[in-house]
């Protein structure tokens, strides 16, 4: 091309002329890539629902295809067919199992005026293993059972906070008699029971001059183990130096003896009493 022809140079100058107006300007909207970044997101949204819809009607003719292949089958073996129910929609959680992509997340308005992603809750912050005690405050207290075997024994000496040769006013004093204001001092005996039932003793014997002279026993055992239901043959090997008068087995100890109501080879009654009674 001849650079040097006047009519060349004359284009020239009209087509700098030309892109030189400023009628040519295009000006950008300040909001232009916000409206694109949605454009964006509506599209791949609707195209989510596209392929969730045909994976349901893929189900829904698969459904209908195993109905009418069972009532075909069914005719054909001389039983009568049974129709079936219209199959309803999938659950929701096909529907989105279905889908390769999750569901946006739904959008708020920003401050300014522009759509933005709703960001996930955090879940909430579980105890550390590392917190001291953080798992222990969480985890119900074990009970061994020793204090439960221990409140089950009838010692040589009592039954707990109850000894034998204790004053009236001493046993009162405890809060374990089942007394009140109104109760009267024994004269000169009385049988008490405990406040926390007859589960384990029976009955507590007391002298207006001895105090507490005698225990009755329920399911309570001796240290040893001996309790209702034990066989002689097993209590005279726990004691073998006790000796057997009238049917009772009776074990000395320091504070009294131990007697067991043995009429047939088997406890069927034991007590506790104290050396010094007169009741």
């Amino acid at each position: 091309m001849n650079t040097s022809d006047p009519d060349f140079d004359d284009l020239d100058a009209r087509l700098r002329a030309l892109f030189a107006d400023s009628r040519l300007d295009v000006t950008l909207d300040e909001r232009a890539g916000e409206r694109i970044v949605a454009g964006a997101r509506r599209l791949r949204r609707r195209r989510a629902v596209l392929a969730s819809g045909g994976t349901t009607l893929g189900i829904v003719a698969v459904a209908a295809a195993v109905v009418v292949l069972g009532a075909r089958t069914a005719g054909q073996d001389g039983e009568t067919p049974v129709a079936a129910s219209p199959a309803g929609p999938p659950p929701a959680s096909a529907s989105v199992l279905s889908t390769s992509e999750s569901p946006e997340p739904p959008e708020l308005p920003s401050p300014d005026g522009s759509r933005e992603p709703e960001a996930a809750p955090s879940p909430p912050d579980l105890p550390s293993s590392s917190y001291p005690g953080a798992m222990t405050a969480m985890s119900p207290p074990v009970q061994t059972g020793s204090v439960l075997a221990a409140d089950a024994v009838l010692a040589p000496d009592g039954y707990r906070a109850l000894k034998l040769g204790m004053p009236y006013h001493e046993a009162v004093a405890t809060n374990m008699l089942m007394t009140s204001d109104e109760t009267s001092p024994p004269s000169p005996c009385a049988d008490y029971e405990l406040a926390e039932g007859d589960e384990l003793v029976r009955t507590v014997t007391i002298s207006r001059q001895y105090g507490v002279v005698g225990f009755a026993a329920n399911s309570a055992v001796t240290p040893e183990g001996a309790g209702v239901g034990t066989p002689f043959d097993q209590l005279r090997s726990l004691y073998p130096n006790g000796s057997l008068t009238e049917a009772a087995y009776t074990v000395a100890t320091g504070a009294g003896f131990y007697e067991f109501r043995v009429p047939d080879g088997v406890v069927v009654e034991v007590a506790l009493k104290a050396r010094a009674s007169d009741c």
